[in-house]
């Protein structure tokens, strides 16, 4: 039992290094580091949104095997997020921006379960638990892809360091 509740996050552990050593790579060779993370982001949330229902397949090999690449394509997603913070909030204010993104993070932890559980009462399954999860994901992908630019980035250049 303890291997397969621990493979998901072997998968995801697995996907998260590759795709921020990618990143990386596309980013020194030149590409826009913005546009990089953000079609990470993007890339991994669709994903996610996509696969998640696969979890509901009757079938328990199937289930799990949908799970195990579900949790494998988010993380596509994780591996980018920390990174395009700290890229648009620049050097002065990585920290502030980070620690915010940390606060949101931790209250959408404390929100979901409670969601789910009220769900889960209501329709007696888990199917419309999935699916809100995976709209969550939509929604997020949605606001990656319309809301953060590459010229977001070129506003916050950290300002040259102040003599005392």
């Amino acid at each position: 039992m303890a291997v397969w509740a621990a493979a998901p996050y072997l998968l995801m552990a697995v996907s998260s290094m590759g795709g921020g050593i990618l990143a990386d790579r596309l980013i020194s060779r030149g590409a826009s580091p913005v546009l990089v993370r953000r079609g990470f982001l993007v890339t991994g949330l669709v994903l996610t949104a996509v696969l998640l229902p696969t979890v509901l397949i009757p079938r328990i090999e199937w289930a799990l095997a949908g799970l195990l690449l579900t949790c494998f394509t988010l993380g596509i997603y994780a591996s980018n997020l920390w990174a395009l913070s700290q890229t648009l909030a620049g050097a002065e204010a990585a920290g502030r921006w980070t620690g915010f993104q940390n606060a949101c993070g931790n209250l959408a932890g404390i929100v979901a379960p409670a969601l789910t559980g009220w769900i889960v009462a209501e329709t007696g399954q888990f199917a419309m638990a999935f699916l809100v999860a995976a709209l969550a994901c939509l929604a997020g992908a949605s606001s990656f892809w319309f809301l953060v630019r590459e010229s977001d980035a070129s506003g916050f250049v950290a300002p040259a360091p102040r003599s005392v």
